[in-house]
Order: structure tokens, then sequence, then C-alpha cells
């Protein structure tokens, strides 16, 4: 036989009975099959194991085009965002799917180091919760003002909007008392407001998408002279955009750790016990703290599910 048409035949034959496929899938492994959200590089550890970036940011963009947001411009003739959901949601309204263990909700927390107290509540609650994929991206000492030295509006626009995440969870603003670089630089002044306004608008129309819940989580209030002012400043700023916007929530997280309006660091439990939930420098969440503002993110999740 010409030994064209043996391989050809060969060729043929492989690919009526599936080996081809069932090759290539025995690399993903089981669980990536059964879970098309799990078939990422196999250097990215997931449920808070480390920065899910730090090795393969510029390799890739993660998962299949068929898995990620749908562009309702882009010609997939699925109508409008409302005739989307009711296609796509047992209930036919709700932003997001049920959190189940075939289809998990896929959860991302990022922002400063303020960000640390969901990000530390939504690690712990994946750790037993198997419906949640989590991922973390806590960067200290960034925020919305010092984009010069790290710029969130152009980071989550290139590497994390079109990554396939039901929820996004942002906090940050607790280094933004100061003046824009090349900009406003009366701090809380008008134009400081109005380009601060500019900014968060930005970074949530660049995640901003069909099927996917953006949370902010406001600042609590600080103990820091100098810093006693920021929170009030931009949670009025962050509160007016997430309140209003479709597919947002605005978490008040000064209401849920500084209930009188200041700051504390104990605050009587539901048992009667007195719980530390801030640290002594006057900023950052204690594992309490954490815990009862993640509690309150988790609750606008599933209010937000079939």
């Amino acid at each position: 036989m010409n030994p064209k048409i043996f391989w050809l035949l060969a060729a043929v034959w492989l690919g009526a009975f599936g080996l081809v496929g069932s090759a290539a899938a025995s690399k993903i492994g089981t669980t990536a099959q059964d879970n098309p959200y799990l078939a990422a590089d196999e250097r990215e550890l997931i449920n808070g194991g480390e920065n899910m970036f730090g090795l393969t940011v510029d390799a890739r963009s993660w998962s299949a085009p068929d898995i990620r947001w749908p562009d309702l411009s882009a010609g997939l003739n699925i109508g409008s965002e409302e005739l989307y959901y009711y296609w796509t949601r047992e209930n036919h309204y709700s932003v997001l799917p049920k959190a189940t263990l075939a289809r998990p909700l896929s959860i991302y927390v990022g922002g400063d180091s303020i960000a640390g107290g969901p990000a530390l509540g939504f690690r712990e609650l994946a750790k037993t919760d198997k419906t949640i994929l989590y991922f973390e991206d806590v960067k200290k000492s960034t925020g919305i003002v010092n984009s010069w030295f790290f710029d969130w509006e152009t980071y989550l626009q290139n590497e994390i909007s079109d990554r396939p995440y039901d929820v996004i969870i942002l906090s940050m603003g607790g280094n933004d008392w100061q003046p824009f670089y090349k900009g406003p630089s009366t701090i809380a002044g008008t134009e400081w407001i109005a380009e601060y306004k500019r900014r968060v608008e930005a970074i949530l129309a660049s995640v901003s998408r069909p099927g996917r819940l953006i949370i902010w989580v406001g600042l609590p209030a600080f103990r820091p002279v100098l810093l006693k002012k920021l929170p009030g400043v931009v949670n009025a700023i962050t509160k007016d955009i997430f309140a209003s916007r479709p597919r947002t929530i605005w978490v008040d997280a000064s209401e849920i750790v500084s209930p009188s309006g200041v700051w504390v660091k104990h605050l009587t439990d539901s048992h009667g016990l007195e719980r530390q939930v801030r640290v002594s420098d006057g900023v950052h969440y204690q594992w309490h703290g954490a815990e009862l503002v993640t509690a309150a993110v988790w609750q606008q999740i599933l209010s937000s599910t079939d």
C-alpha cells in the first residue's frame, strides 16, 4: 500500500474513534474535564494558594473564548441583557447562577492591603465551601490616586476583565490621602474628588460584564489622625457609584466594624463575647473583623444568585 494512503487512513481511523481527543484531554486531567473553569495552567494555584498571576500573567490569557463573558453586541444573537438572564438563569432574572459543585462561582478579590480583610475571609470560606473557586490579588501600597506606582485601571482591563470571574470584589483607598501626580493637588477638593470619581468609574467600566457581579467594599473608620477624614471622603464617592449602577453593590465596612462611626478595636459578638476586629495600626482588620466583612459580602452574593 502507498505509505501516504496508509497514514491518511490511520488518521481517519484515530479521529473516528476519538483517540486523538482522548489523548489531548488526558493532559488536562479529570477535574479539568468536569469543570472547564479549572482547565488553567497547572502552575496557577486556586483557592488562595498563591497569587494566580505570579507565573503566567505574560504567558497567556486564561480559558477558551467560549467560556468568557459574552459581549451582547458581538453578534451572538442572544439579544438584550435581560434576555440573556432569562435563558441562562433558573429564575430568569438573577445576575449570578446558583453555585454548585458542578458549576462553582468564581470569585476574585483585589485591591490594596485593606482588601486583605475580605481576601482572608474568602480564603477561609473556600476551604470548606467547594461551590466557590477563589482567587486573591492583594497589592500593598496601591490605590486610586497613585497610579504612577500601580495602575489598577489598566491592570484590571488587561489582565482581569476577560477572565471568567462571576464575582469581582474590590476594596482600596487606604493610601489615597495624597495629591494626584500631575493632577489635582488639593486633597478632597472639588477637582480632586472629580478625578477620583472618574478613575473609579473607569475601573468599574473595565470589569463590568453581563452575568458578573461587581462589589466594592468601602473603607472602615481609621484611627490615625492624618487619615481620619479619608474614609468619609472616598466612601461618599464609591458609594455613589456602586450603589446605583446595574450589577454593582457597595458594602459599608465602616457600619460593620465601626458601628459608632469611629475606630474601635473590639466589638461584642452575638454571644456577648468581646472580639478584636481591628489591629493596632488603626487601619487594617483583625481576623474577626475580616470575618464580619466577608459574611456581609457573601450574603450580597447569595442574594444575587438563582
